[in-house]
This record gives C-alpha cells, structure tokens and sequence, in this order.
C-alpha cells in the first residue's frame, strides 16, 4: 500500500503556501528534511557551482516504491498528514507536499528510490513533466538530483546573488542541519572539493554537540560553549561566556523540537542577558535546543516554516533570558592574561623604599625639564628593570592602611633605585663629568635639533651642532606615555574601569 497519498482540496486549502523557491539553499532545505524524515543516518550532499548547477543529495533512509515515487513529485502529496488536525501532533519537517513538486517545476530533477528488498525505481521530470521511467539499482535510501535551476524561469535566475553569497547560503543549511541531527553523518562536496566530513555523533548532548560544532563554529568557539539544562520547555542552551563573545552574529543557532528557525523572541531574550556585559560590537555565540508540544507553537505561517509563532511569546521571553542569564554568570570567570609580567629582584639597599612605594606619591624620575629628550632616557649607563612588585612590594601588614597621598616619602638616593627608564643591552661607562653641561645634561642633547628623515620605519634622525642623533621612535613612544600616566597619577586623574568579573588576589 503507498505511504504517501494526495490530500484532499479541503485540507490542501487550509496548509497550502503557494511555496516558490526562491534560491538554491531553499532546494537543499527541503531535500535535507526529507532525508531526515526518511529515517536516514547518513547523508552525502554534492553541489557544483553556486547549487544551480548541481545539488545532488544521497540518503540511506527508509526508499519509497515506485508508487511512490510517482506521487512524490504530484502537488500536496505527503506522507506526513493525513487531515489539518494531525498538524497538532506534528513530529516530522516536512507536511504540506508541495517541496519536491515546487522544486521539479523549476529544474531538471532525477529521483532514485528503493525500499528495502525492494526493486529500484528512477523518475526523471524537466519543468515538472515526467519525461523518463526506468528501473534502477536496488540500494536502500533515495537519491535526487536537481541539475539546471531556474533554468525556465529567468527571471528567478536574475535575482540570485554572486555566487560566493549561494554558496555560504546553501553551507548554511547544511550546519543547520548537521546541529539539529546529531545522530547524521554528513559528507558535503562543493565542486569535487570535500567540506565537511561528520561522524555522527551519538553520545550525550553535552559532549556532542561541542564536538560537531567543532567543524562548523572553529575549536575556540565550541571549547568555550558553556551547557545548562532546563526541564521547563526541555531547553538545552550551549552559550559562550562574557568573554568568549565573538565580532560576529552568524554564530546563533535556534532549534524547536529539532527544526532550525528564526526567532526574535529567542535571539533578543539572549541578548537581553547579555546587556550588562557586552561591548556594542560584541556577539553571544550560542544554540538553543528546545522541546516543545506541537501545541505550543505554529510553524505554519510561513512557506519555508523558519519562522514560527509560540502560543505565550512572554513566557517563552522571560524564561529564556533568565535561562541564558543564570548559564552565563554561574560560569562567569575573569579574563586571562596571556602573559604574566616578569619579576625582578631588586638590590637590598633599596627594598626598604620600594615597601612604601604606595604609601607616599608616586616615585619619578628627577627630570630636567624636558623628560622626553633627558640625560636618563639616553644613557647607556643605567639599566630598566620591570617593575612587576614582589610580596615585599606591597604595603607591609603591620603598617596602618593610608591613603594613596598619605605623606611624602623621600626620594631614595639615585644609586639606590633603578630608574624606570629605557634598558640598553649593553652596560657601558657613565659619560664623564665632562661630558656632561651645567644642567647634568650629555653634551650631545644641546639643541638646536633639525630633523632630517626616517630609517627603516624605526628611527628618527635628528642633527645637532655635534652631529647626528638617531632616536628609537618606538621607545619615544613608550616615553611619552609613561610620562602622561604619571603625570595623570600625579593630578589623581587616572581614568579606571571596573574589572567586569573581579580577581581575587590573596595578600
């Protein structure tokens, strides 16, 4: 007896999209979805081209006879319903019939089938019109082949996009796809050229879905999924952390009861929990699974059925911005810092100084007036070391708690601190006093300065009455700003930011 049968005017009438497919990946939506519905656990999807082509899909899913085969291709015939009330206990992608007929009207179509220990059929149609029958290898599942799209009809054809933009389109419904059946193996080509290659993956959800979404969002996205379970809507909510977020918003995947959709409700409920913590140019990466009562929602309102209608839109709102918000902070942690900052150890004369460096104002260099051009910033003879402080850097336990300007402390004698100024490599003698003018000044710092040019995008090249004077621009940079954040420190007008997940420090 055939499983799929012609729906009658009455209930045709009341689920009828007038479907018209619009572009290749809406040919590879319903083609995929039939393939799951069929039973399949293996799907191999060839395209050529940008899908206009050749799509060509390959499913060892459960056949249909040759009776079938005809009715597959003939206007709201389904095996999915039977009556607009089964509607209300929907289970399968598919229902309204009108997918593979939509598809033949516009393309030249071969559909191969065979049940198990069944004969094999093949139908072939151009523009809808059956033009070939002929028996064919008896291999359990269904092959179809859609080859010269839009090809009588051009004016669809005009409209598509480059064929880059068709392609990410049709890649697209395969990750959808491939996330909303975990238990699929999926083998895509475009153009002879391997893409995906899915094993199915059948253990737990939390485990298998980070390890599909693997090839699809990149290991460092699917290693910071972050997975909560809800009974209440059967929600399952794969999320990146706040600072996991990506600069991209493809990255968000919706599924009710396994079909992929787009849902306002859903996408901003996410949103909204991420309000406090994302920069504007900012995106949560996430997937959303939810099981719901058929009941519950209206998926037929739209001929490509992604968009849906839940019954109670606020509820649905507000438990999944509380879902999202609680799996985000309850596995929030603070940034890390790729590279910590090195110590050193510092001579003993001047430990006792820098103990109280926080408790007086903030030690600086003795300058002469123009601190980006001093004696300090240029001499070979003194040495940078990297202020990283040590235990003993910080304001001793036994001495009272003070305010960042308590009481100023005296400047240590210059033998005694190393000067935070730029290291050079090599440890040379201290110029001699008489190199040096009246205000302690290398003589070859006398100006007038005339700028001649640049070298290699790396030094400046000055002239002065004693010759040439070659400036790394670089650590003039480094200079200039270390000179603005402690004069910014001095004033007290030093711009902070709350850390966003605060790092507890153990003194």
């Amino acid at each position: 007896m055939s499983n799929i049968r012609v729906l009658d005017e009455k209930t045709a009438g009341k689920i009828a999209a007038g479907e018209v497919i619009e572009r290749p990946a809406g040919v590879l939506k319903e083609l995929l979805e039939n393939a799951v519905d069929a039973g399949a656990t293996c799907i191999n999807v060839d395209i050529e081209g940008s899908g206009k082509d050749l799509i060509r899909i390959n499913d060892n899913g459960c056949g249909m006879s040759a009776e079938d085969l005809e009715l597959s291709v003939l206007r709201h015939a389904t095996s999915k319903i039977r009556a607009f009330d089964d509607l209300e206990n929907l289970h399968t992608f598919g229902f309204r019939g009108e997918a593979l007929y939509s598809v033949a009207a516009v393309s030249r179509m071969t559909l191969t089938s065979c049940e198990e220990g069944g004969n094999g059929n093949r139908i072939e149609l151009h523009a809808g019109k059956v033009v070939l029958k002929s028996p064919a290898p008896s291999i359990k599942g269904t092959t179809v082949e859609i080859r010269n799209l839009f090809y009588n009809t051009p004016a669809r054809l005009k409209f598509l996009k480059s064929d880059s933009y068709e392609r990410a389109c049709l890649l697209k419904v395969i990750e959808e796809s491939a996330l909303a059946n975990l238990s699929v193996a999926y083998r895509v080509t475009v153009n002879g050229r391997e893409v995906y290659n899915l094993p199915a993956e059948n253990g737990p959800l939390a485990s298998a879905v980070p390890a599909r979404a693997k090839a699809i969002l990149g290991e460092e996205v699917s290693q910071s999924l972050v997975f909560k379970e809800f009974e209440e809507m059967g929600l399952k909510l794969f999320l990146t952390p706040a600072d996991k977020l990506v600069s991209v918003r493809d990255m968000q995947y919706v599924f009710v009861n396994r079909r992929p959709i787009d849902s306002k409700t859903v996408q901003q409920a996410i949103y909204k929990a991420y309000q406090n913590v994302r920069p504007k140019d900012r995106h949560p990466a996430f997937i959303s699974y939810m099981t719901l009562s058929p009941a519950d929602f209206d998926v037929n309102i739209h001929p490509q059925k992604r968009d849906i209608r839940f019954v109670n839109e606020n509820k649905v709102f507000g438990f999944i911005m509380h879902a999202a918000g609680e799996t985000v902070f309850q596995n929030a942690r603070p940034v890390e810092v790729g590279v910590a900052a090195p110590s050193v150890d510092l001579p003993p004369a001047a430990q006792p100084a820098a103990e109280k460096l926080f408790v007086g104002e903030p030690v600086r260099p003795q300058s002469s007036g123009n601190t980006f051009m001093s004696a300090a910033a240029f001499s070979p003879a003194v040495s940078k070391p990297d202020f990283a402080p040590k235990p003993g850097f910080l304001m001793r336990e036994t001495e009272e708690p003070v305010d960042y300007v308590a009481r100023p402390v005296a400047p240590a004698p210059a033998e005694e601190i190393p000067s935070p100024d730029l290291q050079s490599p090599v440890r040379e003698e201290a110029p001699a006093a008489a190199d040096l003018t009246a205000a302690g000044e290398p003589a070859w710092y006398r100006g007038p300065y005339h700028y001649l040019g640049q070298l290699q995008k790396s030094y400046l090249l000055f002239e002065n009455p004693l010759g040439l004077v070659l400036i790394d621009q670089h650590a003039a940079q480094e200079r200039v700003l270390f000179e603005h954040y402690l004069d910014a420190f001095d004033k007290r007008d030093v711009k902070v930011q709350k850390l966003l997940f605060p790092i507890h420090v153990d003194l």
